[in-house]
């Protein structure tokens, strides 16, 4: 990864370095984060505190469009099953909507 390239995540699914936000100076514990990777370590930012990054935009557009999808995706199970009186497609069901 280059020097000026910023990976996005969350915890806690994935960590990185110390995970000590650059600009406050708080433990990143929850939530989203940037992060940098640096010869000698990770430089980390909690989503708050690098707000201004456009990137945060895409991700929140992107992630909406996949809700929106797998919305569409769950109507259109229900509504296979009710019409072909199928059952064995409740695995693509959230367990409350079985």
């Amino acid at each position: 990864m280059s020097q000026k390239s910023y990976q996005y995540s969350s915890m806690p699914e994935t960590s990185h370095g110390r995970m000590i936000c650059c600009t406050c100076g708080k433990r990143i514990k929850d939530g989203r984060y940037r992060v940098r990777e640096r010869p000698d370590e990770y430089v980390t930012w909690h989503e708050e505190c690098c707000a201004d990054d456009p990137m945060w935009e895409t991700i929140r557009r992107n992630s909406e469009r996949e809700e929106a999808r797998r919305q569409r995706f769950i109507q259109a199970v229900r509504v296979f099953k009710e019409e072909w009186g199928v059952d064995d497609l409740d695995h693509y069901l959230p367990e409350d909507l079985e």
